[in-house]
């Protein structure tokens, strides 16, 4: 026998009272079985482990049987409950909403959703005008403002062509003119990046504008600290072999203006020039034999 079933004793005892004659060897035989294996367990085991209710159930599997439903008068209160809550249940509304100007409004049961409030747009808009309103009063634009009295109003100034097809020679007399008012060091990430383009012509463009640039007095000397962010393109160019400028029309090719470009900067921005040239492009050879 199981060790689990040592509480039986007593009952099978009790049982073997009511229903034999103490003399009945059966019932002796019985008795003397179910000490045996009590004696197996020790005293916390007993302690602990305790005989279901029925003293008939299987001594093998030792499982109980299932509960049964709740019944009151023949009624199962579960399922009772169950109903009534379907029953009561708050009934959706059969019709959906469907996004206006679609073709699910021809569809049943469905009705055009209103339009979207508005009103989180305005805050927004207000919002940004906001923002705007503060860096203008903190002087954060960076424009200059002419707080000009009233009755004066602003003479527009009117382009007789398009300036991105200005040509070079148009572009040096705006340069003699706007170089030393204009902030001209901001526009260097603008170069670096049309020095990376794939147009040579581009690239060729932006290299004369550079080479005249770098021969008015200041802007030269100016420039050499931005040597690390405007030279890396030309140097892609004096690395590769093959150049990709294939043009039979007349004027210098594109590692010809590179070397130009190269030897205006040393010559224009002083002592300091060539070294960071040298820096950038290791193969550049100094045109004015410094060292």
């Amino acid at each position: 026998m199981n060790q689990c079933y040592w509480s039986y004793a007593r009952l099978a005892e009790k049982v073997a009272k009511d229903a034999f004659v103490v003399s009945n060897p059966k019932a002796t035989k019985l008795k003397k079985m179910i000490e045996r294996e009590c004696r197996k367990l020790t005293l916390p085991q007993r302690m602990t482990k305790k005989p279901p209710k029925d003293i008939f159930a299987d001594m093998n599997t030792c499982e109980m049987k299932k509960t049964k439903p709740f019944f009151y008068h023949g009624r199962d209160i579960i399922k009772e409950n169950k109903r009534q809550q379907i029953a009561f249940q708050r009934k959706q509304n059969p019709t959906r909403e469907v996004p206006a100007f679609s073709i699910q409004t021809q569809q049943k049961n469905t009705r055009t959703a209103p339009p979207t409030s508005t009103t989180r747009l305005n805050d927004q808009k207000m919002d940004e005008w906001g923002k705007f309103r503060i860096i203008y009063d903190g002087g954060g634009l960076p424009v200059r403002i002419d707080h000009s009295g009233t009755g004066e109003r602003f003479k527009s100034l009117y382009w007789l062509s398009d300036p991105g097809t200005l040509s070079l020679e148009n572009l040096d007399d705006l340069l003699s003119k706007f170089c030393l008012g204009l902030p001209l060091l901001d526009q260097v990430p603008a170069l670096r990046a049309s020095l990376y383009s794939s147009d040579n012509e581009k690239r060729k463009t932006i290299l004369k504008l550079i080479t005249r640039v770098t021969q008015m007095e200041p802007c030269g000397l100016a420039l050499v600290p931005y040597y690390r962010q405007l030279l890396p393109p030309l140097r892609m160019v004096s690395y590769c072999g093959f150049k990709g400028d294939i043009d039979y029309r007349y004027g210098p090719t594109i590692d010809e203006l590179v070397e130009t470009t190269l030897n205006t900067l040393e010559k224009t921005g002083g002592p300091n020039a060539y070294i960071n040239i040298k820096y950038i492009i290791p193969t550049y050879q100094s045109c004015t034999g410094a060292h």
